[in-house]
C-alpha cells in the first residue's frame, strides 16, 4: 500500500505553510493516506527509534520516524472497517481497540521492530458481573504506570463501563481482573490508584479508587460544561483535570480535583476566531504544563495550562483548510515522543509530525468594579487589542482574567452596556501575572418600587427590565423585601420598562431615562409569563444527557426538507407580539449553521413544568397560550406528540394534544376556561410534554410561550 510523503521539496512546505493557520509550530513531515485515519499514538523501541502508531478506517498503520522528515511505513495491519481506533503501549507491545466489527482487542508484538512485526487479534470469553460474552469491540483504553490495561466502552460486557486488565505479569497476554461500574465509558485516564473515566453518555466524568482493581469504588462524579463529556486527562501532581466536550462550540474545561468532594470548574477554553463556527474539539492530553489537543476543523492547539485557572493558547497548526466545521480534520495528538516532536492525525490528510516551539503564557488578571457603589461588576468585556483573537469577562465578582502568547505592550479595553469604555495600556510578560483592576463609571441609574394594584402594597422579588426593543438589550433587577429596586447603570435612551413576578400580570410603559430616574410599577394579579423574565419552570427529561431538553432562550431556527419542501424545525422567532425575544424551545442548537438534528428530542420525553397557581379564588379563571409542535422525517410515519396538561394537585388533564405528524408553526390557544376541564385549586400546574417515540426517531421540536391566566368575573 503505497503512502506519499509531502514533504520530499521545500517548496511543499511552504505551500502547506502558507495556507494553514501556524502558530510555534514547525512541520517535519506529513504522510497522506487514501482512507480515512482516526487516532495516533506512539512507540520507542529498545534502540531508541520512535515509531507513530496511526489508526485508519481499515487497519492499524505503524510508521518508523528514524527519520522524521521521512516517516516510513513498516507495518499496515487490516481489521475490521471502522471510524474509531484507539492504542496505547507496554513494553513491547501495543494494544489496539475498535468499536465496529469483532476485532475484539488488537495485540502487536514490537519486540523486533522494524524487520519484524506480529499481531494477534484477541477475543476472550469473559464473565463480568454475572454476564458472559466475548470481548469483541471496544471504544478506548488507557495502560498505567504498572501496566494495567483500562477498556472503555466495550458494549457487550459491562454495559461499556471499564474493563481492567493487567498486561504486565505476562505480556501480550492480557489477564482480566475486575471492572468498574456499568455506566458506559467513552475514554479513561488513571494513575496510581485512581481512575478517571470520561462518561460521554451521562455527560459526566466519574473517578474511582482502584487500589483493589478486582472491585473498583466510586469516589465522585462531575458534569461538564457541555454535557458530553469526551476524554479527560489529569496534570502530572493529580491536583486538576481536563476536559473535553465532542460538542459544536464546546470548551477544554479544567478542574480543580484537589477535593473529591468540592470539584471545581476553573477555566473553559475555545478559540476565539472561530467561535460560533460549529468547531468541535476532540482529545487533550497534558503534558509539561500544556494541553496538546486535536480540535478537529481548528487542527491541533497547544494550551498553557500552568495556570488552570486561565487557559492560554500559545501554539496551533491548522491541518486542515478544507473543512471548517463537524467531524473533519484533526482526530488525535500525541505529544509525549522522548525527541519532544508532536505526533498528530488528520481524518482527511494522514499523519503529520511537528516540532513544537513550547513557551509560555503571559497573563493579564484584575477586577472590575462600579466607581459609585464599589460593587465588583459581572460581565464586564476585556480585550486586548492584538491579532490573536481574545476576549475574556468579568465573573460573578468582578474578576477577569485574561492573556495572550507573545509579551510586550498592549491596549486592553473594558466595555459593559451602561458603563463609560475604558482603555488602558498593560505590560505582559512570559509566565507572569499582570495585575490591572478597574473601576468603570456608570452613565445613568433608574430606581423606584413594585406594588400591588388592588391594593397598593409593595411586593418584594418582583423582576423588573428595562429592555431596549431594537436590539432586545435587557438590563433587570429584582425588588427587595420591601419591594424597591435600582438599577445603577446603561445608557441614556428611551427603554420598555417591564415589572412582573409570578401571580402577576405584566405590566409595561415606554420612559425616558437620560439621568437618575425614578418610577412606580403597579402590577395587576394573575399570572402571566412571556418569558423575558426567568419565572423558574422546571424543566425535566430522563437524565442530564438528554438531548432536546426544554430551556428558555431566543430561538435558533433550523430548517430541514421535508417531501420535498423545505421546513422550519425549530421556531426562529418567539411569537409576534408578545413580550422580548424568548420562549421556551425543546433545545436550541447554536449558531448560524445549526442543523435539524442538533439538538431535538431523542428517544425520550422532556417535559416544562409551570410554577404553582393559586386559582382557588378566581371566579372565572381563563387560559391563553401559544405553542409550536413539529415531528416529520425519519424512516416511517411520525409517531410523536406534545401534549399540555393541567393538574390540581390532585387530578390531571389533557387539554391539548397535537396530531402525531405536525410541520411546525406556532398555535394560539385562547378563551381556555380551566373550569371546564378541571376543578381549581390552591396548586395548580401547567404541564408541556413532548415525545419522541424510540422507534423510530424522527426530527421532534416543540416551543411554548405567551401563558396567560386571567380572572373573568
Amino acid at each position: 500500500m503505497k503512502k506519499t510523503v509531502l514533504v520530499a521539496l521545500a517548496f511543499a512546505i511552504v505551500q502547506i505553510l502558507s495556507a494553514q493557520s501556524v502558530l510555534n509550530m514547525e512541520l517535519i513531515a506529513n504522510v497522506d493516506y487514501p482512507e480515512t485515519c482516526n487516532d495516533i499514538w506512539g512507540y520507542v523501541d529498545d534502540d531508541g527509534r520512535e515509531y507513530a502508531i496511526l489508526g485508519t478506517t481499515q487497519a492499524t498503520a505503524i510508521l518508523s520516524l528514524e527519520d522524521p522528515t521521512n516517516p516510513v511505513e513498516v507495518a499496515y495491519i487490516p481489521g475490521s472497517s471502522s471510524v474509531w481506533r484507539d492504542m496505547k503501549s507496554w513494553g513491547d507491545f501495543v494494544y489496539v481497540t475498535t468499536d465496529d466489527g469483532d476485532d475484539g482487542l488488537l495485540i502487536i508484538d514490537m519486540s523486533e521492530a522494524p524487520t519484524t512485526i506480529t499481531h494477534r487479534f484477541w477475543r476472550p470469553e469473559l464473565s463480568v458481573n454475572g454476564a458472559t460474552n466475548n470481548l469483541l469491540r471496544c471504544h478506548n483504553l488507557y495502560i498505567d504506570e504498572n501496566g494495567y490495561c483500562y477498556i472503555s466502552g466495550s458494549r457487550e460486557l459491562n454495559s461499556g463501563g471499564v474493563l481492567i486488565f493487567d498486561v504486565d505479569t505476562d505480556p501480550g497476554n492480557p489477564i482480566y481482573v475486575g471492572a468498574a461500574d456499568a455506566r458506559y465509558s467513552h475514554d479513561n485516564f488513571s494513575r496510581g490508584d485512581t481512575l478517571w473515566s470520561a462518561d460521554i453518555d451521562d455527560g459526566i466524568f466519574s473517578v474511582f479508587d482502584v487500589s483493589d482493581k478486582s472491585n473498583p469504588q466510586l469516589l465522585a462524579t462531575q458534569p461538564t460544561s457541555f454535557i458530553f463529556s469526551h476524554n479527560i486527562w489529569p496534570s502530572d501532581d493529580g491536583k486538576y483535570v481536563f476536559t473535553t466536550d465532542e460538542r459544536r462550540h464546546a470548551f477544554v474545561d479544567s478542574y480543580d480535583v484537589s477535593d473529591l468532594d468540592n470539584i471545581k470548574r476553573l477555566d473553559s477554553y475555545r478559540p476565539k476566531d472561530t467561535e460560533g463556527t460549529g468547531v468541535i474539539p476532540h482529545n487533550t492530553h497534558y503534558h509539561n504544563g500544556y494541553l496538546v489537543t486535536s480540535w478537529y476543523t481548528d487542527g491541533l492547539k497547544v494550551i498553557d495550562a500552568h495556570k488552570p485557572d486561565n487557559l492560554v493558547e500559545v501554539a496551533n497548526y491548522d491541518t486542515n483548510t478544507d473543512f471548517t466545521r463537524d467531524f473533519h480534520g484533526c482526530w488525535g495528538a500525541y505529544p509525549f515522543l522522548p525527541s519532544g516532536l508532536y505526533l498528530a492525525s488528520d481524518m482527511e490528510n494522514g499523519l503529520f509530525v511537528f516540532r513544537p516551539t513550547l513557551l509560555r503564557a503571559c497573563y493579564l488578571e484584575g477586577k472590575a468594579t462600579d466607581a459609585v457603589s464599589q460593587q465588583p461588576i459581572p460581565q464586564v468585556t476585556v480585550i486586548l487589542q492584538s491579532n490573536f483573537a481574545n476576549e475574556a469577562f468579568s465573573d460573578v465578582m468582578g474578576e477577569y482574567k485574561t492573556g495572550l502568547e507573545a509579551p510586550g505592550t498592549y491596549t486592553a479595553t473594558y466595555t459593559k452596556p451602561g458603563y463609560e469604555p475604558q482603555t488602558h495600556e498593560v505590560q505582559i510578560d512570559r509566565g507572569e501575572v499582570t495585575i490591572k483592576d478597574v473601576q468603570l463609571q456608570p452613565i445613568a441609574s433608574f430606581e423606584g418600587r413594585v406594588i400591588r394594584s388592588s391594593d397598593g402594597a409593595t411586593v418584594p422579588d418582583a423582576d423588573v427590565v428595562i429592555l431596549d426593543q431594537s436590539t432586545d438589550l435587557m438590563f433587570s433587577t429584582r425588588s427587595d423585601v420591601e419591594g424597591n429596586f435600582k438599577m445603577p447603570a446603561f445608557e441614556p435612551g428611551t427603554y420598555t420598562v417591564i415589572g412582573g413576578k409570578w401571580g402577576y400580570l405584566h405590566t409595561t410603559f415606554e420612559r425616558q431615562i437620560d439621568a437618575n430616574n425614578t418610577v412606580t410599577v403597579v402590577l395587576d394579579d394573575g399570572y402571566q409569563d412571556d418569558f423575558i423574565l426567568e419565572q423558574n419552570w422546571t424543566v425535566a427529561g430522563p437524565n442530564s444527557g438528554t438531548d432536546g431538553l426544554w430551556e428558555r432562550a431566543i430561538p435558533v431556527a433550523t430548517q430541514g426538507e421535508v417531501g420535498g419542501e423545505l421546513r422550519i424545525i425549530n421556531p426562529g422567532q418567539d411569537v409576534e407580539d408578545d413580550l422580548g425575544a424568548y420562549c421556551y424551545v425543546t433545545g436550541n442548537a447554536f449558531g448560524f449553521e445549526s442543523r435539524p438534528g442538533d439538538d431535538d428530542v431523542d428517544r425520550d420525553r422532556v417535559t416544562l413544568t409551570s410554577p404553582p397557581m393559586d386559582l382557588s379564588d378566581y371566579d372565572f379563571p381563563v387560559m391563553s397560550f401559544s405553542y409550536w409542535f413539529f415531528s416529520g422525517l425519519g424512516n416511517s410515519t411520525p409517531n410523536d406528540n406534545l401534549e399540555i396538561l393541567l393538574t390540581n394537585g390532585t387530578d390531571e388533564v389533557v387539554i391539548e394534544r397535537t396530531p402525531d405528524i405536525s410541520l411546525g408553526g406556532w398555535v394560539d390557544r385562547s378563551e381556555i376556561h380551566v373550569a371546564d376541564f378541571i376543578t381549581p385549586s390552591d396548586s395548580m400546574h401547567i404541564i408541556i410534554t413532548t415525545r419522541d417515540n424510540p422507534s423510530p426517531g424522527h426530527w421532534v421540536e416543540g416551543g411554548f410561550d405567551a401563558f396567560l391566566v386571567t380572572d373573568d368575573m
